[in-house]
């Protein structure tokens, strides 16, 4: 299992890494193009708009993994032992839930697109590889907290300690 987590986190942040370089590379072409030769683009700009699409739905992941999505730590810093274990709980449990029904929901968005033939303007491409990038963040989000739940069951009712933007630490 740690060699699943440890190959698909660096999928994702090469995956990542990969979409801000075709993303940069897109914007400057089109810059370029459109202000020293004067030959506008058309496809350039929306293959910028798709890459920072999969870059953000490729980055959540990586936040959520590191613990540094949004939280309320009031209480966090107030409980220990069990009740703070089972608000980590708490909270896996409503991401996974979260990210499940919004991965769903991609799903039947990417069948109506496909079954409508729906393309992009541009480029040409079918729109349910743009919409699958909704998809394939959700799941890595629910396969984070999946594992975070596991690591938290295991861990038991230790003290953590939440530090600003570091995310949980044990103590």
């Amino acid at each position: 299992m740690k060699k699943v987590q440890s190959v698909l986190k660096n999928l994702d942040s090469y995956l990542v890494a990969l979409c801000l370089v075709v993303m940069s590379l897109s914007a400057v072409l089109q810059v370029f193009n459109r202000n020293l030769f004067k030959l506008p683009i058309a496809w350039t700009e929306e293959l910028c708009r798709y890459a920072m699409i999969w870059m953000t739905m490729l980055g959540t992941p990586i936040g959520v993994r590191k613990g540094m999505q949004m939280s309320v730590v009031l209480f966090d810093k107030k409980i220990k032992g069990k009740a703070l274990l089972a608000l980590d709980l708490f909270k896996c449990v409503m991401m996974f839930a979260f990210s499940a029904i919004i991965m769903v929901t991609a799903t039947v968005l990417m069948h109506t697109q496909a079954k409508a033939g729906q393309l992009s303007a541009a480029l040409r491409i079918p729109m349910q590889y743009v919409s699958l990038a909704i998809f394939v963040g959700m799941l890595m989000i629910c396969l984070y907290e999946a594992w975070e739940f596991v690591k938290l069951l295991r861990r038991g009712p230790e003290t953590t300690v939440v530090q600003e933007g570091e995310g949980e630490q044990n103590v």
